[in-house]
Parts: structure tokens; C-alpha cells; sequence
């Protein structure tokens, strides 16, 4: 019927191609400001109320810690820094009952994948990376911070993991072996350095919180000289609540990055 009509199914194809990469070419343009109009139009007193997080209305500033570092989150800005936490504002708050979680977080949204990948940081420690302020716009405006009930689960078992579990395993399983599977005494300082708590896994493992009880596991095994070292990567079961795959992907990514 195409062909017909003088469109050819070859046509046709590269056509979609073409509006598919000029799609993806204005998503890579403009990442972060996509987030930061969503979040400036966005009711931070809802968007406290669903997500879990705390805000304080006087400022017009969210409340949670990132790796251990208490973090302040902007309205309407979407500016995000390092800071100190008042003594009376809790960073964790009770989602409201009005939530839905019928469901886990989902993938709908492909802007995530590509806003993530073009974040660059601005080269000031007192501000997040442009890495950290997407998710952290993540949580808010899509995820939801409830209790993890103690279990731990791997990426695949995240919904749609197993879709991207290839790429996962090259920028977070390999790397991370490749980083410090030769060096486990590197691994304990630098995993200590950034909050993180030594656990009973693997030969050696260390439970790290991410942000406001989400929690991430390193695992290694040892190398000898019959089998390579290895390495495992899980999760608190809350994740999928909080993050979608490739959010946690690069979540594990900065994770890593701060191991150094």
C-alpha cells in the first residue's frame, strides 16, 4: 500500500530514523532545563506530600541527604547544594496516603535517559553535579522515598532491568571490578569515606545510602589464580519506588565515581 502511494518501506524507514534523531537531538540540548521548568511549575507542598521528602515552605527548600552529605533542593530554581540540616527539619517525611503504589517507579520517559547522559558538572563544590540534580528532580517529581522492608534485590529484578542490564553491567559490574578488584584495602577506605557501612558479603561488602533510606550494596570477591574477582551490586527493595532502571544505573554510576 506504501510502495503504492511512491513510499517505499525503506523510505519510510529512515524517515522515522531521521524525526527519532532530531528527537533525541533536542532532548541532549536542553536536559536539565526541561527538569527545571517542570519542577518551577510543579506544587512543591504536592510534590513533598507524594515524593516523602521534607520541605520547608519559609525557605522554599527541600531537605535530604545525598552519600551522607545533607543536601538543600531549591523551589522554584531547582538549584541544589550541600548544606547543613536544621535540628528540627526531618529529610524524611510520610508520602501521602493519596499516592498510589499500586506500582512500582516506571520507565515512561525516555528525557531520563538522555538527560542523565548529558549532565555535565559545573565545577563548584558546593552545588551538585548536573548528574545529581536530575535525580534528585527524579525523586521528586516522579518517585517516592517509603521504608524499605529489609530485602535486598539485584538490577534485574528492577522493573525493565533486565532490558538494560548489558549496558548496567558494563558501566557499574565491570567497571567497579575493574576499579577495585585488586585493591580491597582501596576499596574499604574510600567506601568508608563516604558513609558507607562494612556488612557481612562477598569477601568483602559495604552498605551505602545513597539518599533518605535508600540503600546500595557494593560486593567483591577476590581474584586468584583460577577464577577472576567478581562483583555483585544490589539494592533496598525501596528503589523501585524511588528510581526507575536507568535512574539507578546512573545513581550506581555516581556511587562509583565517589569511591573514586
Amino acid at each position: 500500500m506504501n510502495e503504492e502511494r511512491g513510499y517505499s518501506a525503506a523510505a519510510i524507514d529512515a524517515k522515522l530514523a531521521s524525526v527519532k534523531q532530531r528527537a533525541a537531538g533536542q532532548q541532549k540540548r536542553v536536559p536539565l532545563q526541561q527538569y527545571v521548568e517542570r519542577f518551577s511549575q510543579a506544587d512543591p507542598q504536592l510534590l513533598s506530600a507524594r515524593s516523602g521528602v521534607a520541605y520547608d515552605a519559609d525557605s522554599q527548600e527541600f531537605h535530604l541527604t545525598m552519600l551522607g552529605r545533607p543536601v538543600i533542593v531549591r523551589w522554584p530554581s531547582l538549584e541544589c547544594v550541600y548544606g547543613e540540616l536544621d535540628a528540627g527539619v526531618d529529610v524524611i517525611t510520610h508520602a501521602s496516603d493519596s499516592h498510589s503504589q499500586d506500582v512500582p517507579h516506571s520507565d515512561g520517559e525516555d528525557l531520563v535517559t538522555s538527560a542523565l547522559k548529558a549532565g555535565q558538572g559545573d565545577g563548584d563544590a558546593s552545588s551538585l553535579t548536573e548528574y545529581e540534580r536530575i535525580l534528585l528532580a527524579c525523586l521528586l517529581l516522579e518517585g517516592t522515598v517509603t521504608p524499605a522492608s529489609g530485602s535486598y534485590i539485584s538490577y534485574a529484578e528492577i522493573p525493565n532491568g533486565t532490558t538494560y542490564y548489558q549496558a548496567y553491567k558494563r558501566r557499574c559490574l565491570d567497571r567497579f571490578v575493574k576499579r577495585f578488584g585488586a585493591d580491597v584495602e582501596g576499596f574499604k577506605r574510600a567506601s568508608s569515606r563516604i558513609g558507607g557501612v562494612a556488612i557481612s558479603e562477598g569477601d568483602v561488602a559495604y552498605e551505602i545510602e545513597f539518599v533518605n533510606g535508600v540503600f546500595v550494596r557494593l560486593i567483591l570477591w577476590e581474584g586468584d589464580d583460577e577464577y577472576p574477582a567478581n562483583a555483585q551490586i544490589t539494592y533496598s527493595d525501596n528503589i523501585v519506588w524511588a528510581f526507575n532502571s536507568e535512574s539507578t544505573a546512573v545513581l550506581t554510576e555516581e556511587i562509583l565515581a565517589a569511591l573514586g
